[in-house]
């Protein structure tokens, strides 16, 4: 079975709230952290892929795979761009073009794709004079399991 119908099966549990579900096949792993789900949605603070295939990369595979990711990753209200490239540490931060604006606050999703083998997903809210501090994200439970084969794709 793969590792995103594993992810399907985990979401399908009763009473994801409060947990952080988990799936491993060889040297991929994610991990999501839920808030709170029902049966077609959840809202969640990270999911995360871990991975050995990235694992001492360089900058420039880091960056295809950032590059796929924006391509494969069409179906967010926001569509992600590279925001920033850390050359030394081998670090590609994408962000969502047009941030959602409530007032004069905005959020707005992160992926950060690491050399050290990780690509994580996170959204943001900022409001005006206040650091930015996550908040839960909420997708349906279909679209949080296409986010983490995207994520595994864009590895290939």
């Amino acid at each position: 079975m793969s590792l995103t119908d594993q992810f399907a099966d985990e979401l399908r549990s009763p009473s994801l709230a409060g947990r952080v579900v988990g799936v491993v096949d060889g040297g991929d792993r994610l991990t999501v952290g839920i808030e709170q789900d029902d049966r077609l949605a959840v809202s969640f603070w990270s999911l995360e892929l871990h991975t050995d295939r990235l694992r001492a990369a360089e900058v420039s595979r880091v960056k295809r795979v950032a590059q796929q990711i924006t391509q494969r990753v069409t179906y967010l209200l926001e569509p992600l761009t590279e925001c920033e490239t850390d050359q030394l540490t081998c670090v590609v931060q994408l962000r969502s073009t047009q941030p959602e604006r409530d007032g004069d606050a905005r959020a707005y999703y992160e992926i950060l794709v690491k050399s050290g083998g990780s690509i994580a997903l996170t959204r943001y809210r900022k409001e005006p004079g206040a650091l930015r501090r996550p908040v839960a994200a909420e997708l349906t439970k279909a679209v949080l399991v296409r986010l983490a084969g995207d994520f595994l794709a864009a590895l290939a």
